[in-house]
């Protein structure tokens, strides 16, 4: 029995032995990460979670190192200081030597490269916009008496009643001085009848109160129609729902743009200052990257507190203000959308043309062996297991297809009728230049028509005097009858 003890304390010694001769010949390599959810952080325990601590894991399995992760001091990324020509963040980090590389969602820029050596890319991704949707809200909106007359200007209104009653004035001109129209004092009652969209008795019979008639009518129809139309949109653009906005999300922000360059003019682009984003928007060429630029300076300039530098701040800004947006990497987007359970949303594609990527010190001898298994962690589909363990999805967006595609229907709509006409109710006399106009050249040519009746009549009234004033030559019956009256018979 104790001889059994005995062995048996021997193995176990013998075996921890083993394993610590296997760790101390096992290298320790210094990783430096940031915190930030979904892709690094630190549980109750101290034991690090996320996209990169388990794609590290993996790596270590297969090329047989002990990861120490550490977190970076200054919680930055890595930008270039000029006033003391040194890096900051992770790209300090691995360029001073104090960590063997860094594995973070570090973008692979140019600028980085000429200070540490990238790995293939671990994530590929874009840029994109995240915004907050605002929510249709039933509100009570208190609308005065007079609300339906807020369609037109009172110019407009004014306009209206006096070609009213200048119509009703021509008419009966017409029906008194024109000879081919029969007296009718009661011609007010057809221009009345013509705004009620009825019929009358009383109507013109000559061809100048025909043109008149008809100018007025296709004018009153105009007037309807656009009065149909002002008030539809005035229910729309009211002030109880002027700030009830509803985002649609979009394929590709640079194309609506393209159609629509005052698309974006409400609105305020933030991103993280010193990061890669911020060098990309300060360099970019492309007029809808150079607008977002201004659009950013103006807004730190104005607002001081839009200035962030982290991704957790950016979304707190986008949550507290529907008119932000925030521009992002994608899959930080994907995972505050997983995580808000869509209380923010993707609206659209900027670029697509980033990835992250492990830094290496210049010429480091880890960089072959690392970037040969990225790709076959790659190939074998595990980098995408792993994303989708954190964030879901690559460019999910929230509800079913059938949801989105409704709702960005709808939204389309409402933004489009509510930019329309916000600002052109109520219609002014500008808008009815042309209906005025037209009525006028109805009123013209009647007046033609009027000189021309009167021409036809006078010339006809002519003709008939001319023949009347002419004596009749008597018949063959008359002149027999005046014969045989006139000489009297003989007598035997």
């Amino acid at each position: 029995m104790l001889r059994s003890a005995i062995l048996v304390c021997l193995a176990a010694a013998i075996c921890t032995n083993q394993q610590m001769v296997v760790a101390s010949q096992t290298p320790e390599y210094v990783v430096t990460t940031i915190l930030l959810e979904g892709f690094a952080t630190q549980d109750i325990n101290g034991r690090w979670i996320g996209f990169f601590p388990d794609l590290i894991t993996e790596l270590a399995g297969r090329l047989g190192f002990r990861p120490d992760i550490r977190r970076v001091p200054d919680g930055r990324y890595g930008s270039y200081n000029n006033s003391t020509r040194s890096w900051d963040g992770l790209i300090g980090e691995v360029y001073d030597k104090r960590a063997d590389f860094a594995a973070a969602p570090l973008t692979v820029t140019a600028y980085r490269e000429e200070s540490v050596d990238f790995s293939h890319g671990v994530l590929n991704f874009g840029l994109v916009v995240v915004a907050r949707p605002a929510k249709w809200i039933n509100v009570a909106v208190r609308r005065g008496p007079a609300f339906f007359l807020a369609v037109f200007d009172v110019w407009v209104w004014l306009a209206c009643g006096g070609l009213m009653l200048l119509t009703s004035l021509l008419l009966y001109c017409n029906s008194r001085c024109n000879p081919r129209e029969l007296e009718d004092l009661y011609l007010f009652g057809a221009v009345c009848a013509t705004v009620r969209c009825q019929g009358t008795a009383s109507q013109p019979r000559s061809l100048a109160g025909r043109c008149l008639s008809t100018a007025w009518w296709l004018f009153a129809a105009i007037t309807a129609v656009a009065y149909a139309g002002g008030f539809l949109c005035t229910l729309v653009a009211s002030e109880g729902s002027r700030s009830r906005h509803m985002y649609a999300p979009m394929i590709n922000i640079r194309d609506r743009f393209s159609a629509d360059p005052d698309y974006l003019k409400d609105f305020t682009p933030v991103w993280i200052k010193g990061g890669s984003t911020d060098h990309f928007f300060a360099t970019a060429k492309e007029a809808l990257f150079q607008q977002f630029n201004r659009k950013h300076q103006a807004a730190l300039r104005k607002r001081p507190e839009l200035q962030v530098y982290s991704t957790k701040e950016l979304i707190g800004l986008v949550l507290a203000d529907t008119q932000v947006l925030a521009v992002m990497e994608a899959p930080m987007a994907d995972f505050f959308v997983k995580k808000t359970d869509c209380e923010v949303i993707v609206l659209g594609d900027l670029t697509n043309d980033k990835s992250y990527g492990l830094a290496f010190a210049q010429n480091s001898s880890l960089l072959g062996r690392f970037n040969l298994e990225l790709l076959r962690l790659q190939e074998d589909g595990r980098v995408l297991d792993i994303y989708r363990r954190y964030f879901g999805s690559p460019g999910s967006l929230c509800g079913t297809k059938l949801e989105a595609s409704t709702r960005s229907q709808i939204s389309e709509v409402g933004d489009i009728l509510a930019r329309m006409f916000r600002g052109s109710i109520p219609l002014t006399l500008k808008s009815f230049v042309g209906p005025i106009g037209f009525y006028f050249a109805g009123v013209g040519l009647s007046l033609i028509a009027f000189l021309v009746d009167l021409i036809i009549h006078h010339g006809y009234e002519r003709t008939q005097s001319s023949s009347a004033d002419q004596p009749k030559p008597p018949s063959e019956g008359a002149a027999g009858v005046a014969l045989t009256t006139a000489v009297p018979i003989a007598e035997d």
